[in-house]
């Protein structure tokens, strides 16, 4: 069984690294909207790579919970976990976002 702070110490690794995400996301919206596709695709790159190690944080948890042993409750991790799905949702917005970016760039406007 995972003591409480071992469990808080992978939730606090999750919130960082999620947040670090989180930015480079943003960041590569920001890039996408002012047509620097290339370097917005570097920053949804290097931010996949940071917010993939979130997700083994997360999983080691969930493995251990699977495995049948208790987690004490934590509203550090439930907060984490908010982060997370947070995270992820903006990834795939500023996804969307960029696309649209694109389509609107490549429109032939005739008059």
């Amino acid at each position: 069984m995972a003591t409480l702070e071992e469990m808080q110490s992978k939730a606090f690794k999750i919130i960082s690294t999620v947040g670090e995400a989180k930015s480079l996301y943003i960041q590569a919206t920001r890039e996408g909207i002012k047509g620097d596709f290339n370097k917005a695709n570097q920053l949804f790159e290097k931010g996949e790579k940071i917010f993939n190690e979130s997700h083994k944080e997360h999983f080691s948890l969930i493995q251990e919970e699977a495995d049948g042993k208790e987690l004490p409750f934590s509203l550090i991790l439930v907060h984490a976990e908010d982060q997370l799905l947070n995270t992820e949702t903006i990834y795939t917005l500023s996804k969307e976002i960029i696309e649209l970016r694109k389509e609107i760039e490549n429109i032939n406007f005739t008059v």
